[in-house]
Parts: structure tokens; sequence; C-alpha cells
């Protein structure tokens, strides 16, 4: 579900790539305590991985979203639970999505706009990535089609180090940006 933590990953993507649209591999990210925020603890918070931003169509992006749902399994009832394989899964910044997860891969996204306006299939759009994302593995083949136009010298915790440096107080609003169904059941 949405978290500050996961919004904070996606502020720190989007500040350091010139991109419109940001996607991070989940990542077990329980949280800090109250109190002094360390070098470690925010190490810890995100995998050691380079950015690469990625032209693409809203065709390629909208199979991408695809292939990231494919990490939810539904059953023949309908109920819907997470898969084992937690890094297949991606969370995304910048658009508003809703899925049906009950309907086959393939054809789950109902919903997808960007800046308010449906996402057309020849729309091409900046989409950063974690780096071992961008070279087709795990099902995200289509990745392969688009065109790299950036890639970062620093890793992710670079980044993020420096962003925290930088912005000792701040607020991270919840980026409340997709829903997931199955069938009329909001899950």
């Amino acid at each position: 579900s949405p978290s500050r933590l996961m919004s904070l990953v996606h502020m720190v993507i989007q500040d350091a790539a010139d991109c419109d649209i940001s996607v991070a591999a989940f990542w077990k990210l329980d949280g800090w305590k109250a109190g002094t925020i360390t070098r470690r603890t925010i190490l810890n918070l995100v995998p050691d991985n380079y950015l690469h931003v990625l032209s693409m169509t809203g065709k390629t992006l909208r199979k991408a979203l695809e292939q990231s749902l494919s990490f939810f399994e539904c059953d023949e009832l309908g109920d819907v639970e997470p898969g084992s394989r937690i890094y297949t899964y991606d969370i995304w910044s910048g658009i508003y999505y809703k899925a049906d997860l009950a309907n086959k891969p393939g054809r789950r996204i109902k919903e997808l706009t960007y800046l308010g306006e449906p996402v057309s299939d020849d729309q091409t759009l900046k989409v950063a990535f974690y780096h071992f994302r961008t070279n087709g593995a795990l099902g995200y083949e289509m990745l392969q089609d688009a065109k790299l136009v950036w890639q970062s010298k620093k890793t992710m915790r670079d980044y993020l180090l420096e962003f925290m440096k930088k912005n000792y107080e701040l607020s991270v609003p919840i980026e409340f940006n997709w829903k997931l169904m199955s069938g009329e059941t909001l899950l």
C-alpha cells in the first residue's frame, strides 16, 4: 500500500533524474524509529542500484505496468494475494491507474492517466527505473524496446543521502495514485 517511505523514494528519484514517471522495485520498508536517523538507517532503506531513464511509448509503459501487476495472484473465487516473488513488483509514481486483478494479465489495467489525461499508445514518456529492471529480465522484455536516455553515475543510496542532507525537515505526502480491484471489490 502507499507509504511515506515509498513516496520519499520517488521524490529522490524524481529529484535525481529528469523523468515524467518514476518506478521503484518494492523494498522492505518497515520504516525507522523515532529519533536520530543515522547513515545506516538511510542506507538500509533502498537497494544500491543505479538509475536509468527510458524514453518509452504509452504502449510499452502499459506492458511494463501489466508485468508488475502479475505479482498479484487471483484465484478462481476472485481472492487476490501477493505473490512470493516480491522482486518482480514495482511501485509507480507520476501516473494514476486502476487495475482489475480478476482479469487476465494484459487486460488488468482499466484506467491509466498521466497529468490527468489518458495515456495513449503512441505517447512518449520518460520513465526512471532501477538499472536492473531495464535489461528486460524477469518478464520485463518490453523495456528493451525503449530508448535509454540517461543513466546515473551515482547509486540510489548516494542520491538518498544527498537528498536527506539537503532536506533536514521534510514533509512527504503519501501518493494515492492507484486502485486495485478484484471484479467489483476494492482491495
